[in-house]
């Protein structure tokens, strides 16, 4: 149970922080390519499907490495 545990909550946060970092990078790629502020960019349908399709890739991504980090964590846990 301790296992399903660690893996879990290190699935968890690693997609949380993916998904908020790719979102942020995004949103930044938009303001550089379009010139608008923050708060111009709710109208902006061209993020919002940016922000659509990259959200399969940063979920990959924070599942593999979630994945990674419970498996160092139970052998760390487990060798001692």
């Amino acid at each position: 149970m301790k296992k399903v545990f660690v893996y879990l909550i290190s699935i968890l946060v690693s997609i949380l922080l993916f998904v908020f970092l790719g979102s942020e990078l995004l949103v930044q790629y938009e303001m550089f390519s379009t010139g608008q502020k923050r708060n111009e960019l709710g109208e902006d349908l061209g993020l919002g499907i940016l922000l659509f399709m990259g959200l399969v890739p940063e979920l990959i991504i924070g599942i593999l490495f979630g994945t990674y980090v419970g498996k160092r964590i139970n052998t760390k846990i487990s060798s001692t």
